[in-house]
């Protein structure tokens, strides 16, 4: 017998929402997609497409460069499946018109002052390149360049080299960034590490903890109203499943009048004054303060490689085969996989708000930690932010169980089944009851029987 399933959560949705349209654009960016479409139809040989590749570089024009690279790239794939060049070949050419890209975004973006489209050359193409290249000798290997007057003097740079030019220019870029064009996150982060004396073991992690701590006392009104309106939510869960059955099929398990259903629902939430979409905007309102704090110490990266935490030091390593990161500013998937056990942890010891539907709760919510977890495999975040995740889903969790231990007020109805107005009673300075509850019948009509006695 199929059964009526039940409303998802709201608040569980937004988040979920969220997560995929943050994931989807995260991977744009870091994909170099948005409309870089390789034209089918294009007759060139892969030796004219690498000349125009090389005029592009010459004339900083990095927008129309990343497309030819991409032509470039499906010109060689088909070389090495016709077999005229081995996967070496390939990999080396590739690997050379990467490098060219990366120069030429690094020149485009000093000349623009054009901070943005540098932090993501770096953190997204730069930085991959390097993981999946740093160790192989192509990472010492001398790339045909334009010069750079100051920069690069010769014809030819090594990747080595192009990181330490991204890493100083784009540290000094960093320094003058606003968030949204009015938070200082450089400064920011600079103040709360300076205030623990710029420890290389202690204060740049700690600097992650004062900043969840102060994360969190900033939205714990609006994480009190939401854990709160779960739980009222969690008061009128009974009601809702009588008005369910009442128009369910015994026999099939479909509703019968979807319309009714809906209708004596909302007039539920109605009579007892409830919002049911209320929980929503705290949510909505947490998801950009997400960014923000992302992008704060994203500007303070390249300071966060002085810093260490546990197990993430110099000269670390490898654990079950993952490299360990040696500082807070590189990628650790150690310390992303703790992220998401807390991530886990966070969502099954939070009470959920409606007891009729708690497995897809549950599912919603750890399906939402497995996507971020996921998310941070492949997206070259600094340890240091996923550390300060780690200590936010701590106290989120804390609030969230000492919120749910809080005694609440019994549901009373705020309004009639006809929609008077319930009135509120108060007492005279003698004590008497000044208007009488009985005053009004469930009709909201006036009941004459019942008049007050001078």
């Amino acid at each position: 017998m199929s059964q009526q399933r039940p409303a998802p959560n709201p608040i569980l949705t937004v988040l979920l929402w969220g997560a995929f349209f943050f994931l989807g654009y995260q991977i744009l960016q870091s994909s170099g997609c948005g409309g870089n479409k390789v034209a089918a139809d294009d007759s060139r040989t892969k030796d004219q497409v690498y000349e125009r590749i090389v005029e592009l570089n010459k004339e900083g024009n990095d927008t129309a460069l990343v497309q030819e690279v991409a032509i470039y790239g499906q010109k060689l794939k088909a070389e090495k499946d016709a077999g005229r060049l081995t996967a070496a070949d390939v990999e080396q050419l590739v690997f050379d018109a990467e490098i060219i890209k990366i120069e030429t975004v690094y020149v485009n973006s000093l000349r623009n002052n054009n901070q943005g489209k540098l932090n993501t050359a770096f953190t997204s193409d730069f930085k991959n390149l390097q993981s999946k290249y740093g160790e192989t000798e192509l990472w010492k290997r001398q790339v045909p360049v334009a010069p750079v007057e100051g920069k690069i003097e010769g014809s030819t740079v090594t990747p080595t080299a192009l990181g330490t030019l991204l890493i100083t220019d784009l540290s000094a870029m960093n320094k003058g960034a606003k968030v949204l064009g009015y938070i200082p996150g450089y400064q920011m982060m600079e103040f709360l590490v300076g205030l623990t004396g710029t420890s290389p073991g202690f204060s740049y992690w700690f600097a992650a903890l004062m900043l969840a701590i102060l994360v969190r006392l900033a939205v714990f009104p609006l994480a009190q109203k939401q854990y709160m309106w779960g739980r009222r939510m969690s008061q009128l869960a009974p009601y809702i499943k009588e008005i369910q059955e009442k128009f369910k099929d015994k026999k099939t398990g479909k509703v019968t009048d979807q319309q009714a259903m809906t209708l004596e629902t909302m007039d539920l939430y109605k009579r007892y004054g409830f919002n049911p979409f209320a929980g929503c905007l705290p949510a909505l309102i947490q998801l950009p303060l997400f960014l923000i704090i992302y992008q704060c110490m994203l500007l303070y990266q390249f300071e966060f490689t002085k810093g260490h935490f546990l197990w993430i030091q110099p000269g670390s390593g490898t654990f079950l085969g993952m490299p360990v990161a040696p500082n807070l500013g590189e990628r650790d998937y150690l310390i992303i996989i703790v992220y998401g056990i807390s991530m886990v942890v966070t969502t099954l010891l939070t009470p959920v708000s409606d007891p009729t539907n708690v497995k897809q709760q549950r599912m919603i919510g750890i399906s939402i930690a497995l996507i971020f977890s996921v998310m941070m495999f492949f997206w070259p975040l600094p340890s240091a932010f996923v550390v300060y995740w780690v200590f936010t889903n701590i106290l989120a969790t804390a609030q969230s169980l000492y919120v749910y231990r809080m005694p609440v007020a019994p549901l009373e109805p705020v309004q009639t089944t006809a929609g008077g107005a319930i009135p509120t009673t108060s007492r005279d300075l003698n004590g008497k009851t000044s208007v009488d509850p009985g005053f009004f019948g469930k009709t909201g009509k006036g009941n004459s029987k019942k008049k007050k006695k001078r």
